[in-house]
This record gives structure tokens, sequence and C-alpha cells, in this order.
């Protein structure tokens, strides 16, 4: 029995806390609800499967969150001060952190820093750039981009299927690809 509750433990009370918010609650286990909280998850999980790729390559990359940052506020700043279409303020956001990306990516490789050392500095100075050019300011987006934000194929948020296409293109990567066999 000690042995089960060692293995599987965090399963049997991760179910045990389900059970108790299904039967505590009339909203919690219905369709509505899991598509939510997989639309509020989805952006994570393309963020995640990236830095999976990174951490069994044996490296680490915490600075994701302040270059997000950066390239959110640019693209904001770009499409509510400056006109720019959604289609083109995201493809910005992309360049943005890609370039941003290649930075580390450099100072790791090339200048052979830490890749800790490296990312928890560009983390720190890419969150201050980011809250610099952005001053806390709330920025109004197009209609277009919110419509495009909760858009939905029938019960599904379209952003939910990009996520499991990334996730899915990154297992295949990984397990049948040689890149990805290379990486750990």
């Amino acid at each position: 029995m000690i042995e089960v509750l060692r293995r599987h433990g965090f399963l049997i009370v991760f179910a045990c806390v389900l059970v108790f918010f299904a039967l505590a609650t009339n909203t919690f286990a219905t369709l509505d609800n899991a598509m939510g909280l997989l639309h509020a998850a989805a952006p994570m999980a393309v963020v995640a499967s990236g830095l999976a790729l990174v951490v069994i390559a044996g490296r680490l990359d915490i600075s994701v969150g302040s270059i997000a940052l950066v390239s959110g506020v640019l693209s904001a700043m770009a499409m509510s001060q400056l006109g720019l279409d959604p289609v083109s303020a995201s493809l910005l956001a992309i360049l943005v952190g890609g370039l941003l990306g290649a930075l580390n990516g450099f100072i790791v490789v090339v200048l052979q820093v830490n890749a800790l050392i490296t990312t928890l500095g560009t983390m720190i100075a890419l969150r201050g750039v980011g809250l610099e050019i952005g001053q806390s300011r709330v920025f109004a987006l197009p209609e277009g981009m919110r419509v495009l934000g909760n858009l939905k194929l029938g019960p599904v948020f379209v952003d939910v299927l990009v996520a499991g296409l990334v996730l899915v293109a990154m297992h295949v990567l990984h397990t049948h690809n040689r890149f990805g066999r290379h990486l750990t």
C-alpha cells in the first residue's frame, strides 16, 4: 500500500481534489469550464513545449517571461499607437521574441556564458525594459484582436487547437527526428 502511495500519490490526491470540486459545485465538471481552463493554459503549453526542448538539452532559460513581456508590449503599442494591424503586430512580437531568444543563444553558445547566468541577466534586464516601455499602461487593442483571441470552432477555442498542434509537433520532433533524439 505504501509503495502504491509513493508511486501514485500525486494522482490519487489530484483525483480526490477533482472529485471534491465536482461534487461541491454544479459548474466545475462542465465542458465550458474544461474549455475555459484549456483556453487559459494554451499559451503556457506552447511556451512549455519549447522550454522542454531546452531543458532536455541540458540548458535552462528563465527569461521567457520577460521576452514575452517586451514582445507583447511592443506589439500592443504598435497596434494601439501606430495603428498596425493585428497580424503585422503579431509578426512583430514573434520577430522580437525570436531576436531576443537568439541573443540569449549567442551569449550562451558563442560567448560560452552559463545559460542560467545569461537568462537570469536577460530576464532582469528585459523585465526592466518592458516595464519602462509600457509604463504600466493598459493598451486598447483593436476589436479584431479580441475576436481572434476568443475565436472558437464549436466549443473549442482555436488557441487550444493551436497548442495541441504545437505539442504534437514537439512530440514528433523529439521522438521521430534526428535532431530531437540527439538533444538528450
